[in-house]
């Protein structure tokens, strides 16, 4: 995840596996490197949804050009205190996670509930993972992807 330099108007950064990701705007994005939480998307001030209008903060990238499929993608994300954040995981037309809520420590959000790779999700194309919250400031730490081997 970038450290600084990322746009609120939304924009593009490569990561070092050369995939390019895309992501969306939102009222504030910064990075908490106090607390370890990484990205910071949104404050208690302004948070991703503070008109309670449905918006959301997404982050996308295309991984068709890369290995056989995904199986798996894990997400280490939290929020702020007194928030009401939740994540959401698609590869391509599979839905992996929808709205499942944070907590207030980063934690793991897989997409095949941490277990068992052979039973997980299998998708191909576009992953796109979406934030939401109305009340305070959500956080993206970490995102992997687990490739058909």
């Amino acid at each position: 995840m970038p450290k600084k330099g990322i746009e609120t108007a939304g924009g593009t950064w490569t990561d070092g596996n050369e995939v390019e990701w895309t992501y969306s705007s939102a009222p504030f994005i910064g990075y908490d490197s106090s607390n370890g939480r990484g990205l910071q998307v949104g404050s208690g001030s302004k948070p991703i949804d503070k008109d309670k209008e449905g918006k959301s903060w997404t982050i996308s990238a295309d991984l068709s050009n890369f290995g056989k499929g995904v199986v798996a993608v894990t997400v280490e994300s939290s929020m702020a205190n007194n928030g009401d954040g939740q994540i959401s995981v698609q590869i391509g037309e599979t839905v992996g996670l929808e709205g499942q809520s944070l907590t207030t420590s980063n934690a793991a959000y897989s997409t095949n509930g941490g277990t068992d790779y052979e039973t997980a999700i299998t998708g191909d194309g576009q992953l796109v993972i979406t934030l939401t919250n109305s009340k305070s400031a959500t956080y993206l730490k970490s995102i992997t992807v687990k490739y058909v081997e």
